[in-house]
């Protein structure tokens, strides 16, 4: 996984890693130039879409690792913050029913890391990587609008 700021000089190079990546990041300043509205929104179908969400962060208690066996997120925050957890899979107790492209596991873990995104901030996550998103980190920041972009693997 890739954690970074998108006004970092590294997404050119990423970017260049693969060209839906570099899409995204164009797309991020279209979508924050334009206040896209909440919904998902179909580029190519099954290989690259994004969904615009709002939502009010979650205890970690209501929280669950997910695995992703097919696509790469770009999780971008453009207000609030979150913390993100990340685990290897197999530390991990498993959760519900597998859904779609998801495989869950329970948030109980003594070993995962942990980290804040703040506005203006993102994470590239590859498939085969645990992670929990959307944790509330602070109470006065608990309020998130986020890009996630699913790019086919």
């Amino acid at each position: 996984m890739i954690i970074t700021d998108i006004k970092s000089k590294e997404l050119s190079l990423y970017a260049k890693s693969n060209p839906y990546f570099a899409r995204a990041f164009e797309d991020i300043e279209k979508i924050i130039a334009e206040k896209t509205e909440v919904g998902k929104y179909i580029v190519e179908e099954d290989t690259y879409f994004y969904m615009v969400q709002e939502y009010e962060a979650k205890e970690p208690q209501d929280s669950k690792f997910e695995v992703h066996e097919k696509f790469i997120d770009i999780q971008v925050v453009l207000e609030g913050e979150e913390e993100i957890r990340f685990d290897l899979p197999e530390r991990l107790k498993p959760g519900k029913e597998p859904k779609g492209d998801n495989v869950y596991y329970l948030i109980d873990s003594d070993t995962c890391d942990t980290t804040i995104l703040s506005a203006g901030e993102l994470a590239i996550i590859f498939p085969g990587e645990a992670h929990a998103p959307g944790i509330r980190h602070s109470e006065d920041k608990k309020n998130v609008r986020k890009i996630v972009f699913k790019i086919k693997y």
